[in-house]
């Protein structure tokens, strides 16, 4: 990737060395990152100042997906995507930009045709309805 060198593994409890997270786990980390980048972004360009944004992701499966069971597929069935922020911005103002977010994100767009994505929002540890 570039002249980045990314390393990936498995936790030793399923046969890896644990020395990287494993590939679901970059996976949720990319929707998180591109989130923050696209977020950052906008607030830059619509004039939104905050002190501190935060992005957590997590999807479900079947882990019976990997192995040989028959109808079972290891594809993602939901994700749900939390944004934290600390603002002293009027809440429309960053409830309008956290929309913007998740309609423009690369990643978030991709996982909204995996599956249900349950948004949250959180300004100043309170959560505000999207």
């Amino acid at each position: 990737m570039r002249s980045y060198t990314l390393v990936c593994d498995e936790p030793s409890s399923v046969g890896g060395s644990d020395k990287g997270p494993n590939p679901l786990e970059f996976f949720m980390s990319a929707v998180g990152f591109c989130e923050n980048v696209t977020f950052a972004r906008f607030a830059a360009l619509k004039g939104l100042e905050f002190d501190s944004l935060e992005t957590s992701v997590r999807g479900h499966w079947d882990r019976r997906g990997q192995g040989d069971w028959e109808g079972v597929e290891p594809a993602f069935q939901d994700f749900a995507v939390e944004t934290r922020i600390s603002s002293s911005a009027p809440i429309e103002k960053i409830r309008e930009i956290t929309k913007l977010v998740h309609y423009r994100c690369p990643m978030h767009s991709s996982i909204s045709k995996m599956g249900k994505v349950v948004d949250r929002l959180y300004v100043n540890g309170n959560e505000v309805s999207l």
